[in-house]
């Protein structure tokens, strides 16, 4: 058994030395793509660490990196899903301080006082681990109907979710066995099961390079490549959009799609892959956004609280009017408002 086991071991690292070259070749393709190398070098320090068969031990010179790594490892997990999952290649400060701050005082304390004094600090990291992972998922389920790219809806509903309940599995059985006390047999399953999810991953990465790792945030429009019955369907879009129809509050993709009386995949298709939007909301956004603009620097409107003016649009709360308005303009309505009073003023 603790042949195959290493065997499996170095079969997956060789995969996962595999995806850091490619990740490497195609570095200045952004976040997501930086994040895939450090993810492949903490899940790939994870199996150097965790088996028995491979020496690496404390008083070897690579030790601290590989430990590094491996305590990251559902951080770099977390990181990556936010990255590839949200409009914004973006990852929140505060949380990614809390994560990786766990991680690093984790690793400090292994390093510097020892694995047995360290044991209480390990039961904390996991724990911060677990809540990492939980809103991994959190985020990868919350955008799901959003998602206007099929590939990535099902890499998002079923590989990054299989891999949250792996990473989740391995820390839960850790809390409850310890840290080096599991089963040989758990530990064999364990091995297989990112063997596996390795595998997935690579295939994925050589079928859908484009949609999971793009040169930019959206893809590039490609109205001029539409075929007759979608540049039909592109003015039923216009049409519906011209007559204010993205004013509906909870508008979706599926009651656009039946609002128009078309299939659903061909929407998503057409405004993702022709119209250049990765999200059905930044879709709504754009109409949304551009006529609040209009609202804000129209003097006859001063009066209208801002709330009035992203209710009237469709959005049911403050809050994601507020992020909409400042991602696409860089300013808050509020600011907005005042600026336009300014330029007023001053002519």
């Amino acid at each position: 058994m603790a042949q195959i086991e290493v065997t499996i071991r170095l079969l997956t690292l060789g995969q996962l030395l595999l995806l850091a070259l490619i990740c490497l070749r195609a570095w200045n393709r952004g976040l997501i793509t930086r994040l895939a190398f450090l993810l492949s070098l903490g899940v790939g320090s994870y199996l150097i660490l965790s088996s028995p068969d491979i020496p690496v031990g404390p008083d070897t010179l690579v030790f601290p990196v590989i430990l590094f790594f491996a305590d990251v490892a559902p951080y770099l997990i977390w990181a990556f899903a936010l990255a590839l999952f949200q409009d914004r290649q973006t990852i929140p400060l505060l949380f990614a301080a809390i994560f990786l701050g766990a991680g690093a005082i984790d690793w400090s304390i292994t390093m510097f006082i020892g694995p047995q004094s360290a044991q209480p600090f390990h039961v904390v990291h996991r724990i911060v681990a677990l809540v990492a992972i939980g809103h991994a998922v959190y985020v990868a389920l919350k955008g799901l109907k959003d998602d206007l790219s099929e590939q990535r809806r099902r890499f998002r509903s079923i590989f990054t979710v299989l891999i949250a309940f792996q990473t989740t599995a391995v820390l839960t059985t850790e809390l409850i066995f310890g840290f080096e006390g599991v089963a040989r047999l758990l530990t064999l399953i364990n091995v297989t099961a990112i063997f596996a999810l390795t595998t997935g991953f690579n295939l994925s990465m050589l079928s859908l390079r484009d949609e999971l790792f793009p040169e930019a945030l959206s893809p590039k429009p490609q109205t001029d490549k539409l075929p007759p019955q979608d540049r039909h369907l592109q003015k039923q879009l216009d049409v519906f959009m011209s007559d204010g129809g993205y004013r509906r509050t909870g508008l979706t993709i599926s009651a656009l799609s039946e609002a128009l009386d078309v299939p659903e995949h061909r929407l998503r298709k057409l405004i993702n892959r022709h119209l250049g939007y990765r999200n059905f909301s930044s879709f709504l956004n754009k109409f949304r956004i551009e006529e609040a603009q209009q609202l804000l620097k129209d003097e006859a409107q001063a009066h209208i609280p801002i709330l009035t003016i992203a209710m009237d649009l469709g959005y049911a709360s403050i809050g994601p009017f507020n992020r909409a308005f400042k991602d696409l303009t860089g300013q808050t309505p509020s600011e907005f408002r005042q600026n336009g009073e300014a330029s007023i003023l001053e002519k």
